[in-house]
């Protein structure tokens, strides 16, 4: 079925990508400082809830892949935990999904024919 109204959700701010990678990036090995996850938020203006999923997937993904062949005896202690650098190298796979363009056409729509 279909909504009988469209309505605009804007992309998440600067605490709420802080609060969203915080709760993504939950575990033993993921845990990074919070000085980290505040310069990835702030890396990240444009991303929608979605796109952080997917940059957090991609950056968990680069320690595993470090290990190349050894991937099968490795046991999970054994490899390294998440880092800055492999949220950088992250970002340039997993990009924004809507342009800022789209945004700014979002924006203009629900200003004229969204409901409060």
């Amino acid at each position: 079925r279909r909504l009988v109204k469209r309505i605009y959700v804007p992309l998440p701010d600067l605490n709420t990508r802080k609060a969203l990678l915080s709760k993504l990036l939950t575990g033993g090995a993921y845990i990074l400082p919070g000085s980290d996850i505040h310069r990835i938020s702030c890396d990240t203006d444009g991303y929608s809830c979605s796109d952080l999923h997917a940059l957090c997937q991609e950056a968990a993904m680069l320690p595993i892949r470090e290990l190349g062949t050894r991937v099968n005896t490795v046991q999970a202690h054994q490899i390294r935990s998440l880092r800055y650098s492999d949220f950088q190298l992250a970002m340039g796979v997993v990009r924004p999904s809507v342009s800022r363009d789209q945004l700014r056409k979002f924006e203009l729509w629900n200003e004229e024919f969204g409901s409060n």
